[in-house]
């Protein structure tokens, strides 16, 4: 389930990163993609330091949290992208995260 805008405007932190997106590729929230969490509850996940989440892509358009028990969408792509741009914006938002990612 997409974080509804209203809901989005109250975290600055995602409300950068969604601008950050749109400065380096143009997408737009809601239009070319969709968010299931916050970017704050991404970040906490993946530096979780007892049980760390993965982060993960998977071709063509979603890119996912998962700690071995599970997962979730983290971003989800309204279009598809070929594999090359697709893994520019994986890469962008790992650096974001400061993660490293892996295919799922």
């Amino acid at each position: 389930m997409p974080i509804e805008v209203k809901n989005l405007k109250r975290s600055p932190e995602t409300m950068k990163f969604v601008k950050a997106l749109q400065l380096e590729f143009g997408l737009e929230y809601e239009k070319d993609y969709d968010m299931s969490i916050h970017i704050s509850e991404a970040k906490r996940m993946i530096s979780n330091t007892r049980n760390p989440w993965k982060f993960a892509y998977q071709l063509p358009n979603c890119i996912r949290l998962d700690d071995g028990n599970g997962s979730t969408s983290f971003l989800v792509f309204n279009d598809s992208y070929t594999e090359d741009a697709f893994i520019k914006i994986v890469e962008f938002v790992a650096n974001y995260l400061n993660a490293s990612y892996e295919k799922w």
